[in-house]
């Protein structure tokens, strides 16, 4: 099974989370969306994650910078 890439991803992220447990989540200090996108290197897009508080872009984080992204859980269809 191949896994898809970072930028490729089309799935809601939920959390940027670092290995002290310090991160940013949606739902919490007005964070309402994290977006995965490219900036530009010198050979490729390099991935990074765009965090919103409503419409306003709040903070940009580099996908190096070792955090662990966590997706949102899939909700089950009720009828199961």
């Amino acid at each position: 099974m191949a896994v898809d890439k970072i930028l490729d991803d089309d799935r809601e992220i939920s959390m940027l989370a670092y290995e002290d447990d310090s991160g940013v989540r949606v739902g919490q200090g007005g964070v309402t969306r994290i977006v995965a996108y490219g900036e530009p290197g010198v050979y490729c897009d390099q991935p990074w994650f765009a965090v919103y508080e409503s419409d306003h872009l709040a903070a940009r984080y580099a996908a190096t910078q070792g955090m662990v992204v966590i997706y949102k859980t899939p909700e089950k269809d009720k009828d199961e």
